[in-house]
Order: C-alpha cells, then structure tokens, then sequence
C-alpha cells in the first residue's frame, strides 16, 4: 500500500468477539509492527447472500 492508500481487509482475532469489542470502544485504533504502520477502524461485515 502507498502512503494515504485505503483498504479494507478481514481479520480474525484469536480471542473472537472480546477483541471486537475492544478495538470498537474508540473511532479508531493503530496497526503496530515495531512502530505505527497504520491507523484502522471496525466496520461491519458484508451481509451474507
């Protein structure tokens, strides 16, 4: 990704629906890799067919 790039991803948190509800409790929250890499929000997962 470029700088100011957006994407949206899907993650999957070994500790399910805490973690969910942890990054949730603010707008949003930061991607660490030995440093901040990028900043993310929760969105809602596209509705099934």
């Amino acid at each position: 990704m470029a700088l100011g790039e957006t994407r949206t991803v899907g993650f999957v948190f070994l500790s399910g629906q805490e973690a969910v509800e942890a990054l949730s409790t603010k707008p949003t929250f930061f991607l660490w890799d030995g440093g901040i890499i990028g900043e993310a929000r929760v969105v809602e997962p596209p509705a099934l067919s």
